[in-house]
């Protein structure tokens, strides 16, 4: 098997370290975070499910062996992870608010109808500049 020189080499890694990090108040506290990281997993993002996944990795991997190294590399990572999915999601956000103040412009009609319209409003323009 492949897997299994990597899963020596992480099983010689862990072993029980910094218990208040494995206490059950502290389990509970990681299954909230672990289920935010979880909903972040369900997300659309092209590859936003990376890092939450890794995250949720280390996390499980400390709370079976009491590990709390483990423990906080996952937490580290998935802080990490909310706030990468955080800011793209805030990009994606502020780039759909701009394209739709820009397709709903100020004078309500979008540009492409004030583009259309432009030529029509000209002989009126004209118009007024004679008679003043």
């Amino acid at each position: 098997m492949k897997a299994e020189p990597w899963l020596d080499r992480t099983e010689r890694l862990l072993r029980p370290r910094i218990a208040c990090l494995s206490t059950p108040l502290a389990q509970r506290l990681l299954g909230v975070f672990a289920l935010l990281l979880s909903i972040i997993l369900v997300l659309p993002i092209p590859l936003g499910n990376v890092p939450p996944a890794a995250a949720l990795c280390l996390i499980a991997l400390g709370l079976l062996a009491a590990d709390g190294i483990f423990i906080a590399a996952g937490i580290l990572a998935g802080s990490v992870s909310l706030i990468i999915v955080w800011g793209v999601v805030y990009a994606l956000a502020s780039g759909a608010g701009l394209a739709l103040k820009e397709l709903f412009a100020a004078d309500g009609y979008p540009p492409t109808a004030a583009v259309i319209m432009l030529p029509l409003c000209r002989p009126a323009l004209s118009a007024e500049r004679t008679s003043s």
